[in-house]
C-alpha cells in the first residue's frame, strides 16, 4: 500500500467508479468535474442502460451490487423483432446470467450516477473545466479554466468523448460521426409486451426501436434513425416526426412513443473513435469513452468504463512504480475494448441500413446468426473481464 493522490477528470461512471477503486488500494483522488447540477454522464442524462453482468462483477468488487440489484430491474429475456412483430431471436439472459455468476440489471442513468455519487461522496469532487496537463516527471498538473492548478502522483482522464487530457496527450481529432441519432425518453409505461424483466429491439429499415422496464414500472425506450452528420432536429416535435416513421410497427412501440410528454424525448447524436494503442504516457492514462468511445451497439459503453476502473485499481495495487502500472493497465485492457469497438460499429452499419430488400436479407441471416454466433460473441462480451 501507498500514500499516493491522483487527478480524475470527469465525474462520469468511469471517473467515479475508478475514484472508489483507487481508494481501495490507498490512493486518494480529487475529482474535477464540469457539471454541477445535472448528473455527470458522458451522454447526459434521462436514459436508461443495460448494466450486463460484466459490469455488476466489476461494480460488486466496490461493494455496490445490491444498491444496482435493487435499484433496477433484473434482465430474464432479449427479444429480437422485425418491425412487423417477426421473431428473429430469443435469448435467455437469466440463463446466462446463472453460467455468469452474475445478473443483468435494467437501470436509469441517474439510478446509478446516484450510487455511485453517494458512494464517493461530495467532498473529493472539485467543479471545473478541465484545460489540459502538464507531467513533470514525478507528479503531473492539471490546468482548469478559472486559472486553477490541481496536482497529482497520477491523472486519469475519464472526461468523455472529446476529453480534453486526449487532446493533450493525442492532438486534437474529431470522432468519427456513425450516421444515426437516438431519440429517447423514461416514461411510467406498464404493458403486457413490456413486463419487468425483458429487453426489446425492433429492427426496422434505416431505424430500430428498443424498450426495457428499467424499475418501479418505469420504461426507457430508445429510437436509433438515420441522419446526416450536419442534420438539424426534424422540423416536427419527436413525438410527431417518431409516430411517421415508426407507422405500422407491431407491439407498443406507437404506444410509448404517445405516452411520452414532447419535453421528456431527448436526442443524441451518435460518435466513436477508432481504436488506439497508446492511452497514456508517464503519469497519465486514459479511461472509458475517453480511450474507447464505442456506438451502443453491444451495450458495453458504460460497463466497459466500470471494468477499465476496476482494472486501474488492480494495477495500481501489484505496482507502486506508477507509470509502469498505467502501461500495464493499458496492456490488460486495450485488446478486449478495440475489440467491442469495432464489433458495434459493424452491428451499427448493418442495423441502419435503408434498403427494403437488403433488410429482408440481412433479416433472414439475423434469424440465424444471433441464435448461434451473435449469442456466443454476446455472452463472450458480458463474460466479466
Amino acid at each position: 500500500m501507498t500514500d499516493r493522490n491522483a487527478v480524475v477528470v470527469g465525474g462520469g461512471f468511469g471517473g467515479l467508479a475508478a475514484t472508489l477503486a483507487m481508494r481501495q488500494v490507498d490512493i486518494d483522488p480529487v475529482v474535477i468535474e464540469r457539471k454541477a447540477a445535472q448528473p455527470a454522464t458522458s451522454h447526459g442524462s434521462g436514459g436508461g442502460l443495460t448494466l450486463w453482468s460484466n459490469a455488476i462483477a466489476a461494480l460488486a468488487s466496490l461493494g455496490l451490487e445490491e444498491q444496482i440489484i435493487a435499484g433496477g430491474s433484473i434482465l430474464k429475456r432479449f427479444d429480437n423483432r422485425t418491425a412487423n412483430g417477426r421473431s428473429l431471436a430469443r435469448w435467455r439472459i437469466d440463463q446466462m446470467s446463472d453460467r455468469l455468476g452474475w445478473p443483468s440489471v435494467n437501470v436509469q442513468w441517474e439510478v446509478l450516477h446516484r450510487i455511485l455519487s453517494d458512494a464517493v461522496g461530495a467532498d473529493p469532487v472539485r467543479q471545473g473545466t478541465c484545460l489540459g496537463y502538464r507531467d513533470q516527471g514525478d507528479a503531473v498538473s492539471v490546468r482548469l479554466e478559472d486559472g486553477g492548478e490541481v496536482r497529482g502522483d497520477l491523472l486519469v482522464g475519464a472526461d468523455g468523448l472529446r476529453s480534453a487530457i486526449r487532446t493533450t496527450l493525442l492532438g486534437d481529432v474529431p470522432p468519427r460521426y456513425a450516421g444515426y441519432d437516438v431519440l429517447r425518453a423514461v416514461v411510467p409505461f406498464e404493458h403486457p409486451d413490456a413486463p419487468p424483466g425483458l429487453f426489446v429491439q425492433v429492427w426496422g429499415t434505416g431505424s430500430r426501436f428498443g424498450y426495457y422496464q428499467v424499475g418501479a414500472g418505469r420504461t426507457y425506450w430508445f429510437a436509433v434513425v438515420n441522419a446526416e452528420d450536419d442534420a438539424q432536429q426534424p422540423r416536427l416535435d419527436h413525438r410527431q416526426f417518431l409516430e411517421e416513421r415508426m407507422k405500422g410497427w407491431a407491439g407498443p412501440v406507437r404506444e410509448l412513443i404517445r405516452a411520452t410528454p414532447e419535453i421528456d424525448i431527448s436526442r443524441l447524436r451518435i460518435y466513436d473513435r477508432d481504436p488506439i494503442t497508446t492511452w497514456g504516457s508517464g503519469r497519465v492514462t486514459l479511461l472509458g469513452d475517453a480511450a474507447h468511445p464505442m456506438t451502443f451497439n453491444v451495450g458495453q459503453g458504460a460497463c466497459q468504463a466500470i471494468e477499465d476502473a476496476v482494472e486501474l485499481g488492480k494495477a495500481l495495487l501489484d505496482s507502486t512504480d506508477t507509470p509502469a502500472a498505467l502501461r500495464g493497465y493499458e496492456a490488460a485492457r486495450s485488446v478486449r475494448t478495440s475489440t467491442l469497438v469495432r464489433r458495434a460499429r459493424r452491428i451499427g452499419t448493418l442495423a441502419q441500413w435503408e434498403s427494403p430488400a437488403a433488410c429482408a436479407v440481412r433479416n433472414t441471416v439475423l434469424s440465424v446468426a444471433l441464435r448461434s454466433v451473435g449469442r456466443r460473441q454476446h455472452e463472450q462480451s458480458i463474460t466479466a473481464a
